[in-house]
């Protein structure tokens, strides 16, 4: 079984065959001079095609379905899903939810608590108007917990501090931070997440 993987090992199921356009010489608009396959799939080797009708066969021989549509400039185009990876995809998602699904709704905190029970706005310097934390999710019985990141910004701030320990921890919702995420006052450690 083939499972293809972005640069950041995500399984990925989809691509596109686009066109690969060139100014040639004498002309002021682009020429389509062959087709490709566009990715973030990492390891995916695409040959250039010279046609559309070429790149969807070589897509299908490997595995891929194609749905086709035309492009703004009336330009042949596909995106192609991968079947297995598709289906991998969909196991693991039925994996997790079946997994997560009696979990509690609990703050999470990546390190410990501040000490004057406010932690740093990083975008203006200032203090909040208490703890922040993370929406997520705990299952008790194992002591596992995850970060539900609301945000973009979220997502982000959460990756610059994810190598600390995560902590299950109460409060009263008091505001939002910086990044869009709850701030709590009166923040306890209620446990250590594994």
């Amino acid at each position: 079984m083939t499972i293809h993987r972005n640069i950041l090992g995500t399984p990925t199921s989809t691509a596109t065959i686009a066109p690969i356009e060139r100014i040639l010489p004498k002309q002021y608009v682009p020429s389509i001079v062959g087709y490709k396959i566009d990715s973030v799939i990492e390891n995916l080797v695409s040959p250039t095609f010279e046609t559309f009708e070429t790149a969807e066969s070589w897509a299908v021989a490997n595995g891929w379905t194609a749905e086709k549509y035309l492009d703004g400039h009336n330009n042949q185009r596909a995106t192609i899903t991968h079947s297995e990876t598709a289906a991998a995809i969909a196991a693991m998602v039925a994996s997790h939810d079946a997994k997560w699904a009696t979990a509690s709704s609990v703050y999470v905190r990546y390190g410990d608590l501040p000490v004057n029970g406010r932690s740093a706005n990083h975008a203006d310097g200032t203090a909040e108007s208490g703890v922040s934390v993370y929406r997520g999710m705990y299952l008790e019985a194992t002591g596992e917990a995850i970060a539900l990141p609301a945000t973009n910004a979220e997502a982000c701030g959460m990756l610059t501090i994810a190598d600390r320990q995560m902590y299950i921890v109460s409060g009263r919702e008091v505001g939002t931070g910086s990044d869009g995420e709850p701030v709590l006052a009166d923040a306890k450690i209620v446990a250590k997440a594994v």
